[in-house]
């Protein structure tokens, strides 16, 4: 007997929700190349190979803040070239915090570059554990990574 197992195949961009009657949240492709891996063969450097947009569950202005990263109609947008150093701190970055650390990467970006105008840091911390849990990351290794960036996430962008 010859048993097919199918992959479900999945379409972009993806729609999520945020609980039960949180807002809607759109998610594109992400498409990147690692630039460097850890001794332990893990990613540490990347770099987009392809535009990405996500959606925000907050509101915020059409601006561009760096030539990178831009806000457009309710989404942020990370444009092709950009590079980030995956998930900070000693920790392995696996396939389900690439997405999330790309995304909270930019938002602490915006949020030195800005200084907190659009959002704070809470909710940039908040927005980065629903992308952790939504990528398939344990709830309990997502709560303590975000219980991290949450301690340390403030020396980045100059908090005290």
């Amino acid at each position: 007997m010859n048993w097919k197992f199918w992959k479900k195949k999945t379409v972009y961009p993806r729609v999520c929700k945020m609980g039960w009657f949180g807002p809607e949240i759109k998610i594109s492709e992400i498409k990147y190349r690692v630039l460097d891996r850890n001794l332990a063969g893990f990613p540490v450097w990347l770099k987009l190979e392809r535009d990405f947009w996500v959606t925000l569950p907050f509101r915020v202005p059409n601006v561009k803040i760096t030539p990178f990263i831009s806000f457009s109609n309710g989404r942020l947008w990370i444009q092709e070239g950009y590079e980030w150093d995956g998930a900070s701190g000693p920790t392995l970055d696996t396939k389900s915090a690439i997405l999330p650390s790309v995304v909270h990467d930019a938002l602490y970006c915006i949020l030195k570059e800005s200084k907190r105008k659009y959002f704070d840091r809470e909710a940039a911390d908040k927005f980065f554990y629903w992308l952790l849990r939504n990528e398939g990351m344990m709830w309990l290794r997502a709560k303590i990574w975000y219980r991290c960036v949450r301690i340390h996430g403030g020396s980045y962008i100059g908090e005290e």
